[in-house]
């Protein structure tokens, strides 16, 4: 055990909300720690992001169009961008957080230009293209500047409470295996999602729920867990492209065919005519296009379990001037366009990438623990059960709010002491697999259950029965499985490897106990909510109920520090009144989306 020293803010999390918090709050004069289990400015989603920037673009704000962009739709404003994200969001959002979002946009996207990000082009009337890794870049060159700390490889474990506040947080370092105490006034969590859950997914192997399990075991709130965004158009084969979302952006563009395994298309057997162009080349896309995807490879998918995108029918020409269409695509997969150009197909399907859902946050960002901030995809409720606007916006947006809030709080608060008894026994339960191991003897598991295959179950259990599409006995057979599963991480998982450095079953192990937390209040909060709205389809409940569902799903830990518990709660509203009534999913969809037509 070592001392990882104290500070005034500890940032958990280092893409593009983590950056963003910490140099807030080293340039606000706290003493500011950054922390990541990678490499600080290369983890978490970002870097995969394809850095769409959302702002609107009103003429007398700080906007796209004042700032230059004269192409953007001048007579958009703030209250317009609102209002969409609202309706959108199917009125499930935390209306006080989405203010936030749209006044404070401009505002974060002027300061990077400032900072030297390049802006490519503008993708839409409210959106511009910039490089994820020129952005985690240029936050990286600020951070440093700022005088913020930071420290790669540290596995962030547990957040330590003391008197009921944040205390700071227990970490390990990957590589050494020595556990490491931080001490911290306030601590933010900017995490990521959990795609790390699924094992088909488009985010990175590090966004596995941490910062969500973490402040779910300390007793935070957490809201609208059950909301998941599966990106559509991702490659399942040939495996060497698996996880790539190029078909995605391909039909994003306007180019391609989805086709059954029959080689029919299908899409107009779901929407109507005038739906199409919102279901192929807007936000609505991966809400629209996931759920007709998902329907089809029910009933007639292709032979590993998705479709097909086809470029077949587009000419050569089209393909030797793709790179003016879709800059920097050509010569990042040529041999991937070189099959699509023979005619060959991809097998695709949707992949978890966007978590709605996450760790309760009120307008100041402050979690429901006193000292614990959140900023990021790690939290829930500015999207509500579908997001259309851009995260890269929200990470900015949150990560400079929260450190506000958080330097605040530091700079009124006393450092709270870290509680040994507390350490002592988060290290007991992290122990388990290695105590666990020598029972059974080094090298005989004996049967036992091992952190892997955990993972595996975990992991089958969410892509089976936690896709966009769910039911109640598929809900059920999930409960099933996170109860087996977390009775083995409780004392019957082993590993091979006695040594904590560097240990891949040991991180297996950390990662299936934030997967187990994860996935019970995700399917939790699914099983509840008896409705179909946004990304969340109860095919059992096909109709979206604004007379009983206009709530969100709260869930916290026990009183006595035992099972999960669920409550309902007003969703907080402050312009936009909730509508009543009660219809049929894809109608009341195709009511909203009558507007953006």
């Amino acid at each position: 055990m070592s001392d990882g020293g104290s500070y005034d803010i500890l940032v958990v999390g280092s893409g593009g909300a983590g950056l963003r918090a910490a140099i807030r709050a080293a340039e606000s004069g706290c003493k500011t720690l950054i922390l990541s289990k990678g490499k600080v400015n290369r983890s978490g989603a970002t870097l995969l992001a394809g850095a769409n920037i959302s702002a609107d673009v009103e003429c007398d704000g700080n906007s796209l169009f004042n700032m230059g962009f004269a192409e953007a739709g001048k007579d958009d404003s703030k209250d317009a961008w609102f209002s969409e994200i609202v309706e959108q969001g199917m009125f499930l959002n935390n209306q006080k957080l989405v203010e936030t979002y749209v006044d404070d946009a401009p505002d974060r996207v002027r300061e990077l230009i400032d900072w030297g990000v390049k802006v490519y082009r503008l993708e839409s009337e409210r959106g511009i293209s910039v490089s994820s890794r020129e952005l985690l870049d240029v936050l990286m060159k600020r951070l440093v500047a700022s005088g913020a700390q930071h420290q790669s490889d540290v596995q962030a474990l547990e957040l330590l409470v003391t008197n009921g506040r944040v205390s700071g947080v227990l970490g390990f370092s990957v590589f050494t295996g020595e556990y490491v105490t931080y001490s911290a006034k306030a601590v933010i969590l900017a995490t990521g999602g959990w795609h790390g859950l699924y094992p088909f997914n488009a985010g990175g192997t590090d966004l596995t729920g941490d910062g969500q399990a973490m402040a779910f075991r300390a007793g935070a709130d957490m809201i609208n867990m059950e909301m998941v965004t599966f990106c559509p158009n991702t490659v399942l084969t040939p495996r060497r492209y698996r996880g790539s979302i190029v078909p995605y952006i391909f039909t994003a563009s306007g180019y391609g065919h989805l086709l059954n395994r029959k080689g029919e298309e299908f899409l107009g057997k779901y929407f109507k005519p005038e739906m199409m162009d919102l279901a192929l080349h807007t936000e609505w896309n991966k809400l629209l296009l996931s759920f007709a995807e998902f329907r089809e490879i029910e009933h007639e998918g292709t032979p590993g379990g998705g479709v097909y995108f086809s470029m077949k029918h587009c000419p050569n020409e089209v393909f030797e001037t793709i790179q003016d269409h879709i800059p920097g695509l050509r010569d990042a997969y040529p041999d991937m366009i070189a099959r699509l150009a023979s005619g060959y197909s991809l097998e695709i399907a949707p992949s978890a990438e966007y978590f709605e859902g996450g760790i309760w946050v009120n307008e100041r960002y402050e979690t429901s623990i006193p000292g614990l901030f959140a900023a990021g995809e790690c939290t829930g409720g500015t999207f509500g059960s579908n997001r259309v606007s851009a995260a890269t916006t929200q990470m900015l947006v949150q990560g400079y709010e929260a450190a506000g809030f958080a330097s605040q709080y530091a700079n009124e608060s006393d450092h709270a002491r870290v509680d040994g008894s507390q350490v002592r026994y988060l290290e007991e339960v992290l122990e388990k697999p290695f105590a666990s191991s020598a029972a059974c003897g080094a090298n005989a598991a004996g049967g036992s259950a091992t952190p892997t295959g955990v993972k595996k179950t975990v992991g089958d259990l969410a892509i089976r029965h936690m896709s966009m599409i769910r039911d109640g006995e598929g809900l059920e057979l999930v409960a099933a499985g996170v109860d087996s599963a977390r009775e083995a991480l409780n004392g019957g998982v082993t590993i091979s490897n006695a040594s904590r450095a560097y240990n891949p079953e040991w991180l297996d192990y950390i990662t299936a106990r934030n997967f187990v937390d994860v996935l019970q209040m995700s399917a939790g909060a699914a099983m509840i909510r008896t409705e179909s709205r946004g990304v969340h389809y109860r095919d059992d409940h096909p109709y979206t109920d604004n007379d009983n569902w206009l709530k969100t799903i709260v869930v916290h830990k026990g009183s006595d520090g035992g099972a999960m518990e669920f409550r309902s709660e007003p969703v907080v509203t402050t312009r936009s009144a909730l509508p009543g009534g009660r219809d049929d999913y894809q109608a009341y969809i195709a009511s909203l989306a009558e507007k953006y037509v």
